[in-house]
């Protein structure tokens, strides 16, 4: 029975087998999918792809129809929709009977052809779309924009639509000839902006619920003659401040949303950064760091790995602040998100373009010195002053006649020179990008230059219908010379001559002759920069995807300096020769499930969950030579007397992080974030920290009740809270550190550690709670404008402090309290003119920003304020800003005696002696250090082939103390020459002057007297290009041809103008003179 139970069992499901397959199979045969993509192929050969997909058969008169034309046919569904398309697409009249499918001719057909292109640039737009509207007939442009489409001759006068992404639409009526289809480039809408990311796809700027801003590199004006991308920034992004910096080739400070964390209360160990997280083409950029090394590293130049990074292989720049946008990049986040996005190729025939840029750099703002005899007048005077007798103080003054002007003989008119070549193409399915660039940017201080030679390879494609791989790599290679020394340079006694009667250069008692240096010294450097990724997507179903990326940045940097025995630098130890030698190795991987499925109505659903791990790793090298025979051989191996050192620092994180986004009918968004990140640069249980977020947009413009409001093209509403962390505070900062040196003892040598700096195993993680609520609107088709308000609470702020020397250290690493930054910032956009000759549009932001330190909870910090010699390190203080500038207020020149004065914090006027007898409780806020309201404008004019723009850039409510060896009446005078402001020094009774008498005192550094309102306007961009197209471009083939004029830093309008024949901030606004940039160059395409 048992047997004939199976047996029953048996039989009856093979014949369930059968019946289910015949069933699947008689259904299937009217639902069967059919894939048919034929690209310029004959009609007999679609009708041969039909027949082997469906088992029907085509009849059909071969030469009624003419079966050998070639169509283009994209379908896929059940035969009686590829039928469908084909009869519309071939012109043809089909009908199926039974198993066989009838063909007849069609109606008679009307054969146009054409070209689209850029009406300004007259470039040919590959991939626009062609279309007659309710007829189902379209194609697209080629890769050299040309177009080709048989329609009925009945459609002819019919209207033919062209659209293209970024470009307004256009109608041509369907005719016998077609003259070239001209598109202009639409306004981008607030809705319209494409925002990119690095987990997710990119979204629409109407999708994002976040704090985003992205510019393309058309709105950067990546032509601008500046070496790296971050400083482009300044003035762009509402929000973002840009400190200023002159030197080539070092990092830039940058601030998004106010100073988010504190700075260090001493020496001895680096706080956490405040820099924003950069991610280049989605992998995060490793920020240079030297404070956990030992000492003998601190003289080493940090480099900025932004400047490994082609400016013309930018494609766009996105800027996260919010936490709804920047949480789930997790770790270091905290201070916000740059997202760099580099160029891609395109599918279609090889496009090749090419530009080159010359150009001049010159000093302005030069800060006015005493000339020879006005330095012999006021050095003698001082020495008067200081008791000496005439007769001394006059030998001891120098030459009355001598008058060098050591600026002109170390400063230079600086060329530049930027050369750029890039290949892109492709065909259906995958493309690649290629571009090589060169770069030598000269500094206006002989001795001072960069060189880059980089490289971008990018290849995306479709392995298979599930499968997409995209892969990057970015060499670089760097050459940097660096003796830079300005201040040496510029302030040298100008009544000594840098020459001897022989012509050998001359030398000076504690002094160094700047000409001796530069041809004498070297500090040189060359870094080997590269970035790359792999990125691979399986799709496993239309709703669900697996997606895995590997990628990493390497970095390697070797430094020599040199300081010759020929001249003071070196003199003393016979040549000094120091070495610094930098590897770094950054890697991140990520693996992550997306999914999104099918929802009733008009509602979408996306969820993305992953792991990511982070590794970084950085090898330093010392090496210190002494002691030199030949002076023209640098090697270590030659020196007398060698030493070494080296250090290592390493991290690592292991990330887990999910993000769902949700929206219905296009209206309602939300997403919600969370992310849990375990570093390695915290102890104990202090490595986890876990962050999360949650925004909400609401479409407002597309709800019923707004339709018939014609001048609001776009208004939404958004509102976000959410934390992040930040961790970068140095390798080992929360465990100490040691350093070992070599002892012998008993005859034998070993290796002993010393602590050098304290552990705290009980560091954490600042955690910054964001809130942000933003507004965006768009009116009459001309203004958009943007407004957000934000809030941003940081607990746990990591900082250093003073701890008893009886510890052995001088500091120590905690966490000391909260502090908060809240502002607003905005963009405005206004079309001026739209029309077809003549275009101008304004764009405009701001951002306004309040800090202050809410709270301490640790005794070490509370209201805590370091001083050294004469100045106030830093003040940490309650209710007060971090960027506040501490000091003491000056209450002008006593006329009696020519000495200062100073008001104390109960207004009450003492001299200086009792005010530096009351310390730090003497301290008041002068000024701030970071300014209130800072932003910029660009304002774009197209006229015909011409282009022209300028961008200002505005800075309120910053001040600052500036280097006070230019112009304090102190002993350095001796040393140093000064301002030409010290000819208007107090001399005798009854003088009424802000300069002080000339003494051997020793000035309070951190006065106001030293404080100038850095408020200012500035323009900092001018260009003018021409688009040339004409007869010429048009025989050699040549769809884009064009020039630009770059003119920088042209102008300054400061609120504190400088007194007539003296300095003001404006010529002490930098340590090292900016410079005015003017560059000419050519771009090319075929």
């Amino acid at each position: 029975m048992k047997i004939y139970r199976c047996a029953c069992t048996e039989h009856a499901c093979t014949f369930l087998l059968t019946l289910v397959l015949l069933m699947g199979y008689v259904t299937t045969q009217g639902q069967q999918r059919i894939r048919i993509d034929s690209k310029n192929q004959p009609l007999r050969t679609i009708f041969q792809d039909i027949e082997r997909q469906s088992g029907y058969s085509f009849l059909y008169d071969e030469k009624l129809i003419n079966a050998g034309r070639k169509i283009n046919l994209v379908v896929s569904g059940n035969l009686r929709e590829v039928l469908s398309a084909l009869e519309v697409s071939a012109v043809l009249h089909i009908e199926v009977s039974g198993r066989n499918i009838l063909i007849r001719k069609g109606k008679t057909l009307l054969k146009i052809s054409g070209i689209v292109r850029d009406s300004v640039t007259n470039e040919p737009l590959a991939g626009a779309a062609l279309y007659l509207r309710q007829k189902g007939i379209q194609t697209k442009t080629d890769a050299e924009g040309i177009f080709s489409l048989d329609v009925p001759a009945e459609y002819k006068g019919e209207m033919l639509t062209v659209s293209y992404v970024g470009y307004e639409r256009a109608s041509v009526r369907i005719g016998a000839d077609f003259p070239p289809i001209l598109l202009k480039q639409k306004d981008v809408n607030m809705e319209e902006v494409v925002i990119a990311s690095t987990y997710e796809r990119p979204k629409l700027r109407e999708e994002t619920v976040g704090s985003v801003f992205s510019l393309s590199a058309k709105e950067l004006q990546t032509s601008r003659p500046i070496e790296s991308i971050d400083k482009m920034l300044e003035g762009m992004v509402p929000g973002l401040y840009v400190e200023p910096s002159t030197s080539l080739g070092t990092p830039v400070k940058i601030n998004i949303r106010g100073q988010g964390t504190l700075s260090s209360l001493t020496n001895d160990i680096r706080t956490t950064s405040s820099q924003p997280l950069f991610v280049i083409d989605g992998v995060p950029m490793q920020e240079q760091q030297s404070g956990d090394a030992a000492g003998v590293f601190n003289q080493e130049t940090l480099l900025n790995p932004l400047a490994g990074i082609n400016p013309m292989d930018i494609e766009s720049v996105t800027v996260l602040k919010d936490a709804a946008a920047t949480t789930i990049y997790g770790a270091n986040a905290a201070n916000g998100v740059i997202l760099i996005t580099t160029r891609n190729g395109r599918s279609g025939a090889l496009r090749v373009q090419a530009s080159y840029q010359a150009g001049l750099s010159t000093f302005i703002n030069r800060t006015k010195l005493l000339s020879g005899p006005q330095y012999y007048e006021l050095l003698k005077e001082f020495h008067i002053n200081d008791g000496k007798t005439e007769a001394a103080a006059t030998q001891l003054a120098g030459s009355s006649t001598i008058d060098t002007d050591w600026f002109d003989l170390t400063f230079r008119n600086a060329r530049y020179d930027n050369l750029n070549f890039s290949l892109s193409g492709g065909r259906e399915g995958s493309n690649y990008f290629l571009s090589m660039g060169y770069r030598n940017q000269e500094n206006a201080t002989p001795g001072n230059a960069l060189q880059q030679y980089s490289a971008t390879l990018k290849y995306q494609t479709k392995l298979s219908d599930k499968v997409r791989l995209n892969t990057t790599i970015t060499p670089t290679l760097m050459r940097r010379e660096g003796l830079d020394n300005f201040s040496a340079n510029a302030y040298l006694p100008p009544n000594i001559s840098p020459y001897n009667a022989d012509g050998s250069f001359a030398t000076f008692m504690n002094l160094y002759n700047p000409l001796a240096i530069l041809a004498q010294n070297e500090d040189k450097s060359q870094t080997i920069t590269t970035n790359g990724q792999l990125d691979l997507q399986y799709d496993i179903t239309p709703q669900l995807y697996v997606r895995t990326a590997v990628g990493g940045n390497f970095f390697q940097s070797k430094q020599e300096q040199y300081f010759s025995k020929e001249n003071g630098s070196g003199s003393t130890v016979g040549g000094r020769l120091r070495i610094y030698d930098r590897s770094t190795y950054n890697w991140t991987s990520f693996a992550q499930l997306g999914y999104s499925p099918k929802l009733k109505g008009n509602q979408r659903f996306l969820t993305i969950a992953g792991m990511e791990l982070r590794d970084q790793y950085t090898a330093l090298l010392y090496g210190l030579g002494t002691g030199f025979s030949y002076d023209k051989i640098r090697e270590l191996s030659l020196a007398a007397t060698r030493a070494s050192a080296s250090s290592k620092l390493s991290d690592a994180t292991v990330s887990y992080y999910t993000q769902m986004n949700y929206d219905l009918q296009k209206k309602y968004y939300v997403t919600l974030s969370g992310r849990a990140d375990q570093s390695s640069l915290f102890g104990g249980d202090k490595q986890m920290a876990i962050n999360a977020a949650l925004g909400a947009g609401w479409n407002i413009s597309s709800e019923d009740f707004m339709r018939d409001i014609e001048s609001i093209n776009f208004l939404r509403l958004r509102a976000s809270f959410g934390s992040t962390g930040n961790s970068r505070i140095g390798s080992y900062a929360s465990r100490g550190m040691y350093n070992f040196s070599t002892e012998s003892y008993g005859g034998e040598i070993g290796a002993t550690p010393e602590a050098t700096a304290a552990e705290n195993p009980d560091l954490g993680w600042e955690t910054n709670y964001k809130t942000n609520i933003g507004l965006d609107i768009s009116l009459f088709d001309r203004l958009q404008f943007a407004v957000e308000l934000y809030q941003n609470n940081i607990h746990n702020l990591i900082t250093s402090v003073e701890v008893p020397l009886e510890t052995g250290f001088s500091g120590i690493p905690i966490n000391t309290g909260n502090m908060r930054n809240r502002g607003l910032d905005f963009n405005i956009s206004y079309a001026w003119v739209k029309d077809k000759v003549f275009n101008w549009r304004t764009m405009f932001n701001g951002g306004f920003n309040r800090n202050k330190v809410l709270s301490f909870n640790n005794p070490l910090a509370a209201d805590y304020a370091s001083t050294t010699g004469n100045y106030v390190g830093n003040a940490l203080r309650v209710g007060h800003s971090t960027n506040a500038i501490w000091g003491v207020r000056w209450a002008g020149v006593d006329q009696e005696d020519g000495l200062d004065r100073f008001y104390t914090p109960a207004g009450d006027i003492v001299d200086r002696a009792q005010i530096r007898a009351m310390g730090v409780e003497a301290y008041q806020i002068l000024g701030n250090s970071l300014p209130t309201i800072q932003g910029g404008m660009v304002n774009s004019f197209n006229w015909q082939n011409f282009l022209f723009s300028f961008n200002l850039q505005y800075n309120i409510g910053m001040s600052r103390l500036v280097p006070t060896t230019r112009f304090e009446v102190g002993n350095s005078l001796a040393h140093s020459n000064k301002v030409v402001d010290l000819m208007d020094r107090w001399q005798q009774l009854g003088d009424m002057t802000d300069i002080p008498k000339l003494t051997t005192a020793i000035p309070i550094r951190n006065s106001s007297q030293y404080l100038y309102d850095l408020t200012h306007l500035k323009l900092s961009n001018v260009s003018l290009g021409y688009a040339l197209n004409n007869d010429w471009t048009k025989r050699n083939k040549i769809p884009n041809l064009s020039f630009n004029l770059n003119v920088t830093n042209l102008f300054y309008w400061y609120k504190d103008r400088s007194p007539e024949g003296r300095n003001g901030i404006r010529e002490l606004r930098f340590t090292y003179p900016e410079t005015r940039n003017f560059s000419f160059g050519v771009q090319m395409s075929i």
